[in-house]
C-alpha cells in the first residue's frame, strides 16, 4: 500500500485552518462593509506571520518528516475508533466512550505486537516484475537484499513501494547471480547464455530471463523443475510460446508480466 510522507506541520495546521479561515471570512466582510477596526487588523496580520513562520520553520526541520509510513487497514480502522471513542467521550462526559477508547488503545497495541510477530517470521524470495529488467529480493525481518544485472537505486520506484509495504530497516545491493540456493528452494535463471546443464545442481524453479534461444522442451525434459517463471525482459511471444511448452509437460507457469511480483517462501 502506497502511503505519501506526511509531516509534522501537517498535523500542527490543521486543527488550527478551520478557525483562521472563519477569521479571514470575517475580517473579509467586515472590509466590505467598509468597518475597519485597527486593533483587529494588526492582531490579525500578527497571527498570520506567526502562522507563516510557523510552518516555514517546521518544513525545515528534517526530523520531523516522516517517511516510508505504513499502517495496515486493521490498524488505520483501530486508530479511527479510537479517536472516535475520545471524540465522544470529550463530548458526551459518558464512562462508556472512555471505556470504548480504552479498549481501542489495547486493541492497537495488540495489532502491533501482532504485526510485528508475522514480520519476525518472513523469509521469502521475491521475483519483481519491472519492465525489461529482471529484478530478485531476497526478502528477511527488517532486511531486503536486492539482486539485479541492472543498477538499483534507494530511489527505484518498486523499492519505495516495498518499503511502504513492508518494515524495512536495512537494505543490501548484491552482485547478480544465477542461481539462489537455500534448504527448500533451487532457483536457476536462464538468461540469454542459455546455460541449464549444470553439473550437480538440479534446480527446483527456474526463471527465464533476457529472452534465451533455448527449446523449453527440451529444458523441461532435462531438469525438471517444480515451476517455471517468466520474467518482464522477455517478448510477450517467447512468454505464449513458453507457456505452451510448460502446459505440454504439466509445469506450472507464470508469467511475471501478468501476474506481477511473486513471492516464494523459504
Amino acid at each position: 500500500m502506497e502511503m505519501k510522507k506526511p509531516s509534522l506541520y501537517n498535523w500542527f495546521i490543521l486543527p488550527f485552518f478551520g478557525l483562521f479561515l472563519i477569521g479571514s471570512m470575517g475580517l473579509a466582510v467586515l472590509m466590505a462593509l467598509n468597518i475597519q477596526i485597527q486593533l483587529l487588523t494588526i492582531g490579525y496580520d500578527k497571527v498570520e506571520n506567526s502562522l507563516n513562520n510557523s510552518i516555514l520553520w517546521i518544513a525545515n526541520q528534517e526530523g520531523f518528516l516522516l517517511q516510508n509510513m505504513r499502517l495496515s487497514v486493521y490498524l488505520l480502522i483501530a486508530i479511527y475508533l479510537l479517536l472516535g471513542f475520545v471524540y465522544w467521550s470529550l463530548k458526551f462526559h459518558k464512562i462508556k466512550y472512555l471505556i470504548g477508547a480504552l479498549a481501542s488503545f489495547l486493541i492497537i497495541q495488540l495489532i502491533v505486537l501482532f504485526e510485528q510477530w508475522e514480520n519476525s517470521k518472513i523469509n521469502q524470495l521475491w521475483l519483481l516484475y519491472q519492465h525489461n529488467k529482471t529484478k530478485i529480493a531476497h526478502h528477511e525481518p527488517k532486511k531486503l537484499t536486492l539482486y539485479s544485472p541492472q543498477k538499483i537505486t534507494e530511489q527505484d520506484r518498486f523499492l519505495i513501494d516495498f518499503k511502504n509495504e513492508y518494515p524495512i530497516d536495512t537494505l543490501q545491493i548484491e552482485a547478480f547471480k544465477n542461481t539462489f540456493i537455500t534448504k527448500k528452494l533451487r532457483l536457476l535463471v536462464l538468461d540469454e547464455k542459455a546455460i541449464y546443464n549444470i553439473p550437480h545442481f538440479e534446480p527446483s524453479h527456474l526463471l527465464i530471463s533476457n529472452d534465451p534461444k533455448v527449446n523449453l522442451d527440451r529444458v523441461l525434459t532435462h531438469i525438471h523443475p517444480k515451476m517455471v517463471f517468466a520474467d518482464g525482459s522477455n517478448p510477450p511471444c517467447s512468454i505464449s510460446r513458453w507457456k505452451k511448452s510448460c502446459q505440454k509437460s504439466k509445469v506450472p507457469f507464470v508469467s511475471l508480466r501478468k501476474h506481477g511480483a511473486y513471492p516464494i517462501n523459504l
